[in-house]
Protein backbone atom coordinates (compact mmCIF):
# COMPACT_ATOMS: atom_id res chain seq x y z
CA UNK A 1 0.00 0.00 0.00
CA UNK A 2 1.74 3.34 -1.23
CA UNK A 3 1.62 6.41 1.46
CA UNK A 4 -1.32 8.46 -0.74
CA UNK A 5 -3.39 5.33 -0.08
CA UNK A 6 -2.85 5.15 3.23
CA UNK A 7 -3.38 8.91 4.30
CA UNK A 8 -6.62 8.73 1.77
CA UNK A 9 -8.07 5.57 3.84
CA UNK A 10 -7.37 6.86 7.21
CA UNK A 11 -8.90 10.38 6.45
CA UNK A 12 -12.27 7.98 5.28
CA UNK A 13 -11.60 5.76 8.39
CA UNK A 14 -11.34 8.97 10.54
CA UNK A 15 -14.84 10.38 9.03
CA UNK A 16 -16.42 7.34 9.60
CA UNK A 17 -15.58 7.48 13.34
CA UNK A 18 -13.74 3.58 12.55
CA UNK A 19 -10.13 2.38 12.97
CA UNK A 20 -7.85 0.08 11.43
CA UNK A 21 -5.07 -1.60 12.63
CA UNK A 22 -1.71 -1.12 10.52
CA UNK A 23 -2.79 2.58 9.34
CA UNK A 24 -1.44 4.70 12.82
CA UNK A 25 -4.90 5.22 13.90
CA UNK A 26 -4.02 2.89 16.83
CA UNK A 27 -1.61 5.44 17.74
CA UNK A 28 -2.94 8.70 16.52
CA UNK A 29 -6.75 9.35 17.85
CA UNK A 30 -9.24 9.74 15.12
CA UNK A 31 -10.54 12.85 16.57
CA UNK A 32 -6.86 14.18 16.74
CA UNK A 33 -6.46 13.66 12.83
CA UNK A 34 -9.63 15.03 12.53
CA UNK A 35 -8.83 18.31 14.46
CA UNK A 36 -4.91 18.32 12.90
CA UNK A 37 -6.84 18.10 9.29
CA UNK A 38 -9.45 20.57 9.67
CA UNK A 39 -7.18 23.42 11.30
CA UNK A 40 -3.72 22.68 9.01
CA UNK A 41 -5.14 20.62 6.06
CA UNK A 42 -8.80 22.36 4.54
CA UNK A 43 -9.74 24.69 2.84
CA UNK A 44 -13.24 25.99 0.80
CA UNK A 45 -13.05 27.04 -2.71
CA UNK A 46 -13.44 31.11 -1.65
CA UNK A 47 -10.48 30.60 0.22
CA UNK A 48 -8.22 28.52 -2.46
CA UNK A 49 -9.20 31.05 -5.02
CA UNK A 50 -7.99 34.04 -3.02
CA UNK A 51 -5.07 32.32 -2.13
CA UNK A 52 -4.45 31.10 -5.57
CA UNK A 53 -4.67 34.67 -7.38
CA UNK A 54 -2.52 36.37 -4.78
CA UNK A 55 0.18 34.11 -5.33
CA UNK A 56 0.32 33.84 -9.32
CA UNK A 57 3.17 35.71 -10.79
CA UNK A 58 2.67 34.63 -14.14
CA UNK A 59 -0.47 34.60 -16.68
CA UNK A 60 1.34 31.99 -18.81
CA UNK A 61 -0.79 28.33 -19.07
CA UNK A 62 2.79 26.45 -19.34
CA UNK A 63 4.35 28.09 -16.84
CA UNK A 64 1.68 27.59 -14.46
CA UNK A 65 3.55 23.93 -13.01
CA UNK A 66 6.27 25.71 -11.82
CA UNK A 67 4.29 28.47 -9.59
CA UNK A 68 3.18 27.87 -6.07
CA UNK A 69 -0.14 25.45 -5.88
CA UNK A 70 -2.53 26.50 -2.93
CA UNK A 71 -3.29 22.51 -2.31
CA UNK A 72 -0.11 22.38 -1.50
CA UNK A 73 -0.78 23.91 1.50
CA UNK A 74 -3.92 22.98 2.29
CA UNK A 75 -4.86 19.20 -0.15
CA UNK A 76 -8.56 18.82 1.05
CA UNK A 77 -11.37 20.86 -0.07
CA UNK A 78 -14.77 21.18 1.62
CA UNK A 79 -18.18 21.59 0.52
CA UNK A 80 -18.17 19.11 -2.02
CA UNK A 81 -20.75 16.88 0.13
CA UNK A 82 -20.00 14.78 3.19
CA UNK A 83 -15.82 14.57 4.42
CA UNK A 84 -13.60 16.26 2.21
CA UNK A 85 -11.94 16.32 -1.45
CA UNK A 86 -8.29 15.87 -2.42
CA UNK A 87 -8.15 16.77 -6.34
CA UNK A 88 -4.66 16.14 -6.15
CA UNK A 89 -4.29 13.11 -3.42
CA UNK A 90 -0.30 12.98 -4.32
CA UNK A 91 -0.29 16.26 -2.31
CA UNK A 92 -1.26 14.62 0.96
CA UNK A 93 1.76 13.40 2.25
CA UNK A 94 3.75 16.58 0.89
CA UNK A 95 1.94 18.54 3.74
CA UNK A 96 3.06 16.65 6.54
CA UNK A 97 6.43 16.39 5.21
CA UNK A 98 9.43 18.72 6.46
CA UNK A 99 8.19 21.38 3.55
CA UNK A 100 4.92 21.51 4.44
CA UNK A 101 6.14 21.49 8.13
CA UNK A 102 7.96 24.21 6.75
CA UNK A 103 5.79 26.67 5.77
CA UNK A 104 2.78 25.67 8.37
CA UNK A 105 5.48 27.15 10.90
CA UNK A 106 6.79 30.03 8.89
CA UNK A 107 3.29 31.28 8.27
CA UNK A 108 2.42 30.96 12.27
CA UNK A 109 5.64 31.70 13.80
CA UNK A 110 7.61 33.79 10.63
CA UNK A 111 11.54 34.53 11.37
CA UNK A 112 11.62 32.86 15.14
CA UNK A 113 10.59 29.74 12.68
CA UNK A 114 13.19 30.68 10.50
CA UNK A 115 15.95 30.99 12.83
CA UNK A 116 14.85 27.87 14.86
CA UNK A 117 14.62 25.82 11.83
CA UNK A 118 18.44 26.84 10.13
CA UNK A 119 19.86 25.74 13.80
CA UNK A 120 18.27 22.50 13.67
CA UNK A 121 19.17 22.20 10.17
CA UNK A 122 22.41 22.92 10.96
CA UNK A 123 23.27 20.69 13.43
CA UNK A 124 21.23 17.79 11.47
CA UNK A 125 23.81 18.73 8.49
CA UNK A 126 26.58 17.81 11.78
CA UNK A 127 25.12 14.57 11.96
CA UNK A 128 25.18 13.22 8.57
CA UNK A 129 28.55 14.50 8.08
CA UNK A 130 29.59 12.15 11.06
CA UNK A 131 28.94 9.35 8.82
CA UNK A 132 31.43 10.05 6.45
CA UNK A 133 33.94 7.06 7.35
CA UNK A 134 37.07 7.91 8.67
CA UNK A 135 36.22 11.83 8.35
CA UNK A 136 36.97 14.15 11.46
CA UNK A 137 34.36 17.05 11.60
CA UNK A 138 34.90 20.39 12.98
CA UNK A 139 32.14 22.42 14.20
CA UNK A 140 32.42 26.31 13.12
CA UNK A 141 35.17 27.81 14.27
CA UNK A 142 35.04 31.87 15.95
CA UNK A 143 38.20 33.78 15.37
CA UNK A 144 39.79 37.01 15.69
CA UNK A 145 38.75 39.92 18.52
CA UNK A 146 35.06 40.37 17.13
CA UNK A 147 34.71 36.66 17.53
CA UNK A 148 33.67 36.36 13.56
CA UNK A 149 32.24 32.50 12.46
CA UNK A 150 33.86 30.32 10.13
CA UNK A 151 31.55 27.96 7.58
CA UNK A 152 29.17 25.89 9.81
CA UNK A 153 31.46 22.63 9.59
CA UNK A 154 34.65 21.26 8.46
CA UNK A 155 35.36 17.78 7.23
CA UNK A 156 39.17 17.06 7.55
CA UNK A 157 39.96 13.22 5.78
CA UNK A 158 43.51 12.39 4.50
CA UNK A 159 43.14 13.37 1.08
CA UNK A 160 40.49 16.51 1.41
CA UNK A 161 39.45 19.46 3.56
CA UNK A 162 35.86 20.24 2.61
CA UNK A 163 34.18 23.14 3.88
CA UNK A 164 30.56 23.20 4.55
CA UNK A 165 27.84 26.10 4.49
CA UNK A 166 24.48 25.11 5.58
CA UNK A 167 21.47 26.93 3.96
CA UNK A 168 18.11 26.10 4.93
CA UNK A 169 16.61 27.43 2.05
CA UNK A 170 14.57 26.26 -1.82
CA UNK A 171 14.06 27.66 -4.66
CA UNK A 172 11.47 30.85 -5.03
CA UNK A 173 8.70 31.19 -7.61
CA UNK A 174 11.28 33.91 -9.14
CA UNK A 175 13.73 30.75 -9.59
CA UNK A 176 11.54 28.16 -10.39
CA UNK A 177 9.91 30.71 -13.54
CA UNK A 178 12.97 32.01 -14.33
CA UNK A 179 11.32 35.45 -13.86
CA UNK A 180 14.04 38.68 -14.04
CA UNK A 181 14.76 38.30 -10.12
CA UNK A 182 16.13 34.83 -10.41
CA UNK A 183 19.55 36.31 -10.59
CA UNK A 184 18.79 38.52 -7.51
CA UNK A 185 17.14 35.66 -5.59
CA UNK A 186 20.04 33.22 -6.33
CA UNK A 187 22.60 36.05 -4.84
CA UNK A 188 19.96 36.40 -2.02
CA UNK A 189 20.01 33.25 -0.77
CA UNK A 190 23.45 31.37 -1.91
CA UNK A 191 25.85 34.17 -2.19
CA UNK A 192 26.78 34.60 1.31
CA UNK A 193 27.53 30.90 1.68
CA UNK A 194 29.86 31.61 -1.63
CA UNK A 195 31.87 33.98 0.47
CA UNK A 196 32.09 32.25 3.75
CA UNK A 197 33.80 29.10 2.47
CA UNK A 198 35.92 31.77 0.30
CA UNK A 199 36.79 33.68 3.70
CA UNK A 200 37.36 29.90 5.33
CA UNK A 201 39.51 28.82 2.79
CA UNK A 202 41.65 31.95 2.84
CA UNK A 203 41.97 31.33 6.97
CA UNK A 204 42.72 28.20 6.50
CA UNK A 205 46.00 29.03 3.89
CA UNK A 206 47.05 31.76 5.74
CA UNK A 207 47.15 29.67 8.68
CA UNK A 208 45.10 31.82 10.97
CA UNK A 209 45.93 30.92 14.75
CA UNK A 210 42.37 29.85 15.18
CA UNK A 211 42.61 27.47 12.15
CA UNK A 212 45.73 26.12 13.08
CA UNK A 213 44.16 22.86 13.42
CA UNK A 214 42.67 22.57 9.95
CA UNK A 215 45.62 21.37 7.37
CA UNK A 216 46.62 23.19 4.48
CA UNK A 217 48.97 20.93 2.74
CA UNK A 218 45.83 18.80 0.78
CA UNK A 219 43.26 20.08 -1.56
CA UNK A 220 39.88 22.36 -0.01
CA UNK A 221 36.97 22.36 -1.43
CA UNK A 222 33.47 23.96 -0.19
CA UNK A 223 29.94 22.97 -0.27
CA UNK A 224 26.46 24.83 -0.04
CA UNK A 225 23.81 22.15 1.58
CA UNK A 226 20.22 23.50 1.09
CA UNK A 227 17.23 22.15 2.63
CA UNK A 228 15.68 21.45 -1.19
CA UNK A 229 17.39 21.16 -4.17
CA UNK A 230 19.08 23.71 -6.36
CA UNK A 231 18.98 21.57 -9.51
CA UNK A 232 20.77 23.43 -11.59
CA UNK A 233 22.63 25.50 -9.14
CA UNK A 234 26.19 24.44 -10.55
CA UNK A 235 25.93 24.61 -14.07
CA UNK A 236 28.24 27.36 -15.51
CA UNK A 237 25.82 29.69 -16.65
CA UNK A 238 24.52 30.04 -12.72
CA UNK A 239 28.10 29.70 -10.85
CA UNK A 240 29.19 32.89 -12.67
CA UNK A 241 26.94 34.81 -11.19
CA UNK A 242 27.69 34.16 -7.35
CA UNK A 243 30.42 35.36 -5.56
CA UNK A 244 33.72 34.37 -6.74
CA UNK A 245 35.86 31.91 -4.31
CA UNK A 246 39.08 30.33 -4.50
CA UNK A 247 38.50 27.09 -4.35
CA UNK A 248 35.99 24.66 -6.17
CA UNK A 249 32.25 24.97 -4.62
CA UNK A 250 29.26 23.12 -5.35
CA UNK A 251 26.01 23.58 -4.33
CA UNK A 252 23.89 20.22 -3.13
CA UNK A 253 20.39 19.32 -1.08
CA UNK A 254 20.69 17.75 1.96
CA UNK A 255 19.05 14.80 0.01
CA UNK A 256 22.23 14.83 -2.26
CA UNK A 257 24.20 14.89 1.32
CA UNK A 258 22.38 11.77 2.83
CA UNK A 259 23.21 9.74 -0.31
CA UNK A 260 26.81 10.73 -0.70
CA UNK A 261 27.73 10.09 3.01
CA UNK A 262 26.56 6.25 2.60
CA UNK A 263 29.09 5.26 -0.48
CA UNK A 264 30.88 2.58 0.74
CA UNK A 265 33.19 1.02 -2.63
CA UNK A 266 35.38 3.93 -2.77
CA UNK A 267 36.63 6.81 -0.94
CA UNK A 268 33.95 9.80 -0.78
CA UNK A 269 36.98 12.40 -0.94
CA UNK A 270 38.47 10.48 -3.61
CA UNK A 271 35.28 10.84 -5.70
CA UNK A 272 34.74 14.60 -4.53
CA UNK A 273 38.31 15.50 -6.00
CA UNK A 274 37.75 13.92 -9.18
CA UNK A 275 34.18 14.92 -9.70
CA UNK A 276 36.01 18.77 -9.25
CA UNK A 277 38.70 17.81 -11.83
CA UNK A 278 36.10 17.05 -14.60
CA UNK A 279 34.64 19.94 -16.41
CA UNK A 280 32.08 18.35 -17.30
CA UNK A 281 30.72 16.52 -14.10
CA UNK A 282 31.49 19.04 -11.71
CA UNK A 283 28.45 20.64 -13.46
CA UNK A 284 26.51 17.73 -12.43
CA UNK A 285 24.46 17.49 -8.69
CA UNK A 286 25.86 14.83 -6.58
CA UNK A 287 23.41 12.07 -6.77
CA UNK A 288 24.12 12.72 -10.99
CA UNK A 289 27.89 12.85 -10.61
CA UNK A 290 27.80 9.53 -7.87
CA UNK A 291 25.23 7.56 -9.52
CA UNK A 292 25.84 3.33 -9.41
CA UNK A 293 28.31 3.25 -6.24
CA UNK A 294 27.10 0.81 -4.03
CA UNK A 295 26.01 2.43 -0.32
CA UNK A 296 25.13 0.96 2.69
CA UNK A 297 21.63 2.41 4.61
CA UNK A 298 21.95 6.01 6.31
CA UNK A 299 21.85 5.44 10.04
CA UNK A 300 20.58 8.58 11.18
CA UNK A 301 17.71 8.30 9.09
CA UNK A 302 16.85 4.88 10.34
CA UNK A 303 17.26 6.38 13.75
CA UNK A 304 14.55 9.01 12.89
CA UNK A 305 11.90 6.37 11.26
CA UNK A 306 12.32 4.37 14.18
CA UNK A 307 12.22 7.20 16.72
CA UNK A 308 8.27 7.35 15.59
CA UNK A 309 5.20 5.96 17.57
CA UNK A 310 3.52 4.67 14.38
CA UNK A 311 7.04 2.93 13.11
CA UNK A 312 5.21 -0.47 13.99
CA UNK A 313 1.96 0.06 12.55
CA UNK A 314 4.13 1.23 8.73
CA UNK A 315 6.04 -1.62 8.86
CA UNK A 316 3.26 -4.34 8.84
CA UNK A 317 2.14 -2.06 5.84
CA UNK A 318 5.44 -2.70 3.89
CA UNK A 319 5.85 -5.35 1.11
Amino acid sequence: MDICTQVRWQVRSCLAGGTRPGTGLDVIPAATFIAVAEAHFVTDVSAFKAENTAARLTSDPLRRRFEFNPLRGRPFLRGYGPGYLAPVSDLIPGKGSPLGIYYTGMARHRSAFAQDLGDLFEAYVGRQLGLWPEAEVVSEITYGRDNKRSVDWIVVTDELVLLVEVKSVRPTQHLRLATDKRVEEARRMLGRAYEQIDNTATLVARRQKEFMSIPADRPVQGLIVTMEPFHIANAPFQRIRQPSAAVPVSVCSVGDLESLVTITDAPISRLLIERASDPQRSTYGLSEAFAGHARTRNAVLDEGWNSYPWRGSANRLSP
